[in-house]
């Protein structure tokens, strides 16, 4: 067997050892794309429904506390400003 015969079936046992490392690569990569994409849809819509939801606490809960408390806080100012009306003609 002479060097340059040694030589090429070396070069085509790498080939071929190389070209089914790449497939076998690719059947993992698909594989695992398959994986991650149904992964990442549930997490798509579970974030969807996470959003929804905090939407909804903000329509239904933290506004109306807002305007409470806006209410409240002016309730408060009229009550000092009275207070400060009457305790000014108190002084004089």
């Amino acid at each position: 067997m002479e060097l340059s015969s040694f030589r090429d079936l070396v070069l085509v046992i790498w080939g071929l050892v190389a070209t089914a490392a790449a497939v076998y690569l690719c059947i993992l990569v698909g594989l695992l794309y398959k994986r991650v994409n149904v992964f990442l849809s549930s997490m798509n819509i579970a974030a969807l429904k996470i959003e929804e939801i905090a939407d909804q606490v903000q329509a239904e809960i933290i506004a109306p506390l807002t305007h409470v408390g806006s209410f409240l806080r002016g309730i408060n100012q009229s009550l000092s400003f009275i207070n400060k009306l009457f305790n000014k003609k108190e002084k004089e």
